[in-house]
This record gives structure tokens, sequence and C-alpha cells, in this order.
């Protein structure tokens, strides 16, 4: 068929070729609004592991970013919302970071959630018992983010860094959980950001406590001393508790090492800073700080006297 009737027969067989691709790719985008508004529903009836499941289900086919990133938006929710540390709460996050990663140029937004995803995986892994997964998240996350100088990033890498040495911690790897506090010590050291200045504290009371678990008593008090030299003027309530906390350890290890009168100050001390707070976690350690002070009154000095005060 020369001329222009071909022509004609192979334009319209273009046409028809572009009305059917266009058709295809309507009921493409049809069939993902579809599903996800499939996911959104049980979202809203709390069915969080259907949602992750319809969403894995989705995210297996190749996504548009915009579809990507509502997709992601819902894992995350949906895994933050089961937080029970189950495989399908991990399961969440995972899609979360691989429908980022399938995000060519991720804005701010796509980046805060996939750090979001990382830490979460890493505290559900941990949660779970599974500290040497929860590590290379925590890790991963270090890696990722650790450069970004945006508050909300510096957070995620804190709380990640402060989450690796307490899962090295719970391994009874205590040498490194101790490096991996002195790290987020060193990182946060002169910050003026509360959330970060919380985070401070509780590395350096964590960091005591892994000193008390190796016996290196002198270096825990010494912690312990720094959290209250740092924090005690705070106003935030809780790194008040990290101030009460850290008081409240020493006056047990003095007491354990028999330094009754030294223990007995500390928890008078505790006992005079916080016992009008309506603050339950400090009201709960100065109920402890009181009980130990009157087991210590039930004690005679003789003990003292045989380990007189001065030097740990």
């Amino acid at each position: 068929h020369d001329g222009p009737s071909a022509e004609s027969d192979i334009y319209s067989l273009t046409s028809v070729i572009e009305r059917i691709e266009a058709a295809r790719g309507r009921t493409q985008v049809k069939g993902t609004e579809s599903r996800m508004e499939q996911i959104r529903d049980n979202l809203r009836r709390s069915q969080y592991r259907e949602a992750i499941r319809l969403g894995a289900e989705l995210a297996a086919g190749k996504l548009p970013a915009r579809e990507a990133r509502d997709l992601l938006r819902a894992m995350l929710t949906a895994a933050w919302r089961l937080d029970d540390n189950s495989a399908e709460e991990i399961q969440g996050y995972e899609l979360v970071i691989r429908l980022a990663d399938s995000i060519s140029q991720p804005d701010a937004y796509v980046r805060e959630r996939m750090a979001m995803a990382i830490v979460n995986k890493g505290l559900a892994l941990a949660g779970g018992n599974r500290h040497k997964e929860a590590i290379l998240a925590f890790e991963e996350a270090f890696k990722r983010f650790g450069k970004d100088r945006e508050p909300f990033f510096r957070q995620q890498v804190a709380e990640a860094m402060f989450n690796k040495g307490y899962s090295l911690g719970a391994m009874g790897r205590q040498e490194p959980a101790i490096e991996a506090y002195e790290q987020l010590i060193r990182r946060v050291n002169k910050t003026t950001e509360p959330e970060l200045q919380e985070m401070l504290a509780m590395a350096l009371l964590n960091q005591g406590c892994a000193f008390g678990e190796l016996r290196r008593n002198k270096e825990e008090v010494k912690a312990y001393d720094e959290v209250v030299k740092r924090f005690s003027k705070s106003k935030d309530p809780d790194v008040q508790v990290q101030v009460a906390q850290a008081l409240y350890n020493k006056g047990v290890t003095l007491n354990t090492l028999h330094r009754l009168a030294s223990a007995a100050r500390v928890f008078r001390d505790v006992v005079k800073r916080f016992e009008l707070s309506r603050n339950r976690a400090l009201r709960e350690l100065v109920d402890s700080a009181r009980t130990s002070l009157f087991d210590i009154t039930e004690v005679q000095d003789a003990p003292e006297r045989r380990s007189p005060e001065g030097g740990i």
C-alpha cells in the first residue's frame, strides 16, 4: 500500500497505539490510586499490618516519585503506630528506606522520613533483643546523615549514636559502649539545642553506668558528677530526671563501696533538690533516695570507719 493511503494507515495505527498506551497508563495510575486508598483505609481502621502487606505489594513495582513519596509516608505511619518490635514494623521501615532510595532527587521531606525509618528500625531491632542488627541500622543512620547540619538530622544522628552505645552495653560490650557514648559526647559537647542537651546528659549518665559495670568506680562517679555539674540548673524536666538519676546512681555506688556518710549526703541532696517536683520519674527517685537513706541509718558507722573517706 504505497501513497497517501498507506501513510494514513500508519498514522491511524500510531494513533491507536498511543491511545492504548495512554489508557494503560491511566489504568496503572488508577490501580495505584485504588491500592493507596485501600492502604489509607487500613490506616484509618488501625489495620497496620494489612496496610504494610498491601504496601509491600505496591512497592514491588516501579513507582513514580509522587506515588513513592505517598506510599513511604503511609508505611512510616503504619510501622510507627504498630510500635511492637514485630517483623511487620521492621518491614514497614525497610519499605520506607527502599522507597526513599528509589526517588532520584529526594527532597528534605523524603530524607527526613528516611532518617526516621532507619533510626526507628534500629530501635525496633533493639527492642526485640536483636542488638547486632540494631547497631548496623544505627551506623547506617550516621553514615547517611552524619554530615548534615540541620537540627532535625543532628537529632536523629545523636539518637542513633546513643542507641548504638545502649545496644553495645546490652550485649555486654561495655568498652565499645563507653567509646560510642564518648563519640556522641564529643559531637554534641557544646550544643545549646534542648533535645541534644538531653541526649548529652543521657550519654554521660549511661557512660557512668558502663564504667560501673566494669568496676571502674572512679570514672563512674566522675561521669555522674559531670551530669550534675553541667545540667543542675536546667529547667527541662527530662534533663532534671537525668540529674536526679546521676545523683542517685552515685549514692548507690558510694553505698556499695561502704562510704555510707558520703552516700547519705548524696541521697539527701536528691531529696532536697526534687522533693517538691510533680514529675513522676523524679518523685520515684526521691522515694528511692529516702528508702536508701533509711537503710543507711539502720547500719552502724563502723563500716565507714574501717573504710575511711577519700579516693574511690
